[in-house]
C-alpha cells in the first residue's frame, strides 16, 4: 500500500503465490506413502540432472577461451531458459568467473543464471543423497552411486565459487558438532560431518585440482579455490568492499524507514531521485555504474536487510516467525522419532541442515528467492511438512 511501484510488488508477490502453490499442491496430492516415495525420487533425480549439467558446462570450460565460452553460453543457453533479457544482461555483467578480469576461470553454474545458485542446488542434492548411506540391503548395491552423487555435488559446492555458501557451511557444521555430542542421532551426524569434511578437503586439494586441469585446458588460469575461501576475510577486496557498502547503506535506509518502502520495492532506496511520472521499467533499466549492472538487478546482498528495507521490522519479525515454527516441528519430531532413524526422519533432518546452510546463507545474498531454488524450497517443506504429519503411519521399510 506504500509502495512507490504497487503495480511490480503485486507481480512479485503473485511469483510467491506462484511457487507456494507446488507446496499447496502436494500437500493436498500427495496422500499416501507410495506417493511420498515417488516425490522424493524424482526430486532426487531431478537435483541429479541440474548438478549434471553443472559439469558439463563446467568442462566445456576447459576448452575455448573464457571470454568466447560466456557469450556463448549467455546469448545461447542462458537466453533460452530465462530470455534475451536476462540473457544479454549476462553478457556483459555475471557472477560466472572465479575473480574480475578477462584472463580468469569459469565457475560452475550449469544452467542457472548464476553461480549462487547453483551452490544451493549442491546444497539439496546433498541433503536428498546422505539419508540414502548405509540403509537396508535392497539398496546396498546402490551405495556407490549415491556416495558418487555426494561426492560430485561437493565438488560442485567449491567449483561454484560462491563465498557465501562457504562461509554460512559453519552454520550446519556447529549445529552437526552440537548434536553429535548432545543429539539422539549420533550416527547421522556422524555422517554429516564426514560430507563437511569431504567439502573442506576438496578445498585443501584444489590447488592439485587445478594443476591438473590445466593439462587439458586451451591455457592455464588459477582457479584456487582455497585462495579464494581465504579472500572472505579480505574486508578490501572489491566485492566484500562492494557487500559492506551496501549492506551499510541498507541498513541506514531501514533505520530511517521502518515500515518498509514496499515488497519489490527495493529500488526505491539506492536511487536517490525518481522523477515523478517514472515507470519502474524505465528506473530499473538505468545502468549502475558502482555494480555495472541495471539498477533493477541491485539488491541489499542480504535477505534479511532486503526484507527489512522493502518489508520494514514487522516484515522481517513475520519471516524470523516463519521460520521458527518450522523449525519447532522439526525439534519436537526429533525428540520423539530421532532415535529411530528410518529414511524418512534421516531425510526431515538432513533437510533441516539444508535449511540452516541455506538461511545463514541468507546473511550474504537473496539466493533462496531464485525461482528454481524457491521451488525446492518449498517441495521440501511440503515433504517434511508430510513427514510429520503422517510418520507414525508411514513403513520402516526402506525401500528406495
Amino acid at each position: 500500500l506504500i509502495a512507490r511501484f504497487p503495480i511490480h510488488g503485486l507481480k512479485q508477490i503473485l511469483f510467491l503465490v506462484n511457487v507456494y502453490l507446488f507446496y499447496i499442491v502436494i500437500v493436498n496430492v500427495v496422500t499416501d506413502e507410495s506417493k511420498l516415495k515417488q516425490l522424493i525420487r524424482y526430486t532426487r533425480y531431478s537435483l541429479i540432472i541440474m548438478v549434471a549439467l553443472g559439469f558439463v558446462q563446467y568442462f566445456s570450460t576447459l576448452f575455448e577461451m573464457p571470454y568466447y565460452f560466456w557469450q556463448y553460453w549467455a546469448t545461447m543457453v542462458s537466453s533460452l531458459y530465462y530470455g534475451m533479457p536476462l540473457g544479454n544482461v549476462l553478457a556483459y555483467s555475471n557472477s560466472w568467473f572465479s575473480a574480475s578480469g578477462g584472463n580468469q576461470a569459469l565457475r560452475k553454474f550449469g544452467i542457472l543464471p548464476d553461480t549462487h545458485a547453483f551452490g544451493v542446488i549442491c546444497i539439496f542434492l546433498l541433503a536428498y543423497l546422505v539419508p540414502f548411506l548405509n540403509r537396508a540391503k535392497a539398496v546396498i548395491a546402490n551405495q556407490r552411486y549415491w556416495l558418487a552423487g555426494i561426492f560430485l555435488a561437493g565438488f560442485g559446492v567449491m567449483a561454484s565459487g560462491t563465498r557465501g555458501v562457504w562461509a554460512s557451511m559453519l552454520a550446519p557444521i556447529g549445529l552437526a558438532i552440537l548434536f553429535y555430542f548432545r543429539g539422539p542421532i549420533k550416527p547421522f551426524f556422524k555422517k554429516m560431518l564426514i560430507v563437511y569434511a569431504m567439502i573442506i578437503a576438496l578445498f585443501i586439494v584444489s590447488p592439485l585440482v587445478s594443476k591438473g586441469l590445466n593439462f587439458v585446458r586451451t591455457f592455464d588460469v588459477n582457479d584456487n579455490f582455497l585462495d579464494r575461501a581465504g579472500s572472505i576475510y579480505d574486508l578490501s577486496e572489491s566485492s566484500n568492499a562492494g557487500r559492506l557498502e551496501i549492506w551499510k547503506n541498507s541498513a541506514m535506509f531501514a533505520a530511517s524507514h521502518p515500515f518498509g518502502v514496499g515488497y519489490g520495492n527495493f529500488i526505491t532506496s539506492i536511487v536517490s531521485s525518481i522523477p515523478e511520472n517514472a515507470t519502474y521499467e524505465q528506473l530499473s533499466a538505468m545502468k549502475n555504474l558502482r555494480y555495472n549492472l541495471p539498477e533493477g538487478f541491485i539488491t541489499a546482498h542480504s535477505l534479511y536487510l532486503q526484507l527489512l528495507v522493502e518489508l520494514g521490522f514487522a516484515g522481517l519479525l513475520a519471516f524470523a516467525l516463519y521460520w521458527w515454527e518450522y523449525f519447532e516441528k522439526l525439534w519436537k519430531f526429533i525428540k520423539k522419532h530421532g532415535a529411530e532413524m528410518t529414511l524418512y526422519s534421516s531425510l526431515v533432518v538432513s533437510l533441516g541442515l539444508a535449511f540452516v546452510w541455506i538461511l545463514a546463507y541468507g546473511v550474504f545474498d537473496l539466493t533462496i528467492l531464485n525461482d528454481r531454488v524457491l521451488q525446492y524450497v518449498f517441495v521440501s517443506l511440503a515433504i517434511s511438512g508430510l513427514i510429520f504429519a503422517k510418520y507414525e503411519s508411514f513403513s520402516e521399510v526402506d525401500s528406495e
